[in-house]
């Protein structure tokens, strides 16, 4: 897994993000504290109750003990964050290796909140789902089928959300009408400056023209006398 190097604004980020739970004990020195996975798996179901079970991971303080746990929690949450950590991973995370802690620390945090975004995302639509689906209400009438008659479900939208809608499409109306409107007076308008603008062209040529004429009929009379 290849991690980033952590500046000082990351490293403060992760202090508030463990800050804001409340742990078994505190943290003070992160490479040590954190070295046997207890800590995290805390924070960790804390936000995912369903995939921690903390008597999988007992405080220890051999570093196979503390690997043991590391793999546990890689095996049964981290994975489903989309992380995984390899074996020399696991080793330098329950040695106590200090960056390489932060690094992976920043990287859960990250992956937690993605994923609890992702979840609120999903709900928020599920609960737009549900109101939309509240909206419409499903009605039993009777049709002429045939030579027979049937009682037939249908869907029906409530009164008052049609109407709603009806308005909002009579406005649409009312726009697009003035718009045509504006349109259509803007095409005339264009319409009369081109005619002016013909007609000043046309004036324009006729003084150009007479212009003209006036000085060869100078040119004649100067050629004349």
């Amino acid at each position: 897994m290849s991690l980033p190097k952590l500046n000082s604004y990351e490293l403060e980020a992760i202090f508030k993000w463990i800050d804001g739970y409340t742990l078994s004990r505190p943290s003070k020195k992160l490479s040590r504290d954190f070295s046997d996975a207890v800590l995290l798996a805390e924070i960790l179901k804390f936000e995912f109750a369903k995939l921690v079970e903390l008597h999988n991971y007992p405080a220890c303080n051999s570093v196979q003990g503390k690997m043991k746990n590391w793999d546990a929690l890689n095996r049964k949450v981290l994975k489903k964050l989309s992380i995984n950590l390899r074996q020399e991973e696991i080793e330098k995370l329950a040695k106590g290796e200090t960056t390489f802690i932060e690094e992976v620390l920043f990287h859960v945090m990250n992956k937690v909140r993605q994923a609890k975004a992702l979840e609120l995302s999903q709900s928020k639509k599920s609960i737009g789902d549900n109101k939309l689906q509240s909206d419409i209400m499903t009605v039993t009438v009777t049709k002429q089928v045939g030579d027979h008659v049937e009682n037939i479900p249908q869907q029906m939208i409530q009164l008052t959300i049609y109407d709603d809608l009806l308005a909002k499409f009579e406005e649409q109306q009312m726009l697009v009408k003035e718009l045509n409107e504006r349109i259509h007076d803007l095409e005339i308008a264009s319409n009369t400056k081109s005619q002016i603008i013909a007609e000043l062209e046309e004036r324009i040529n006729e003084k150009r023209h007479k212009k003209t004429s006036i000085s060869s009929l100078k040119e004649s009379i100067a050629n004349f006398f």
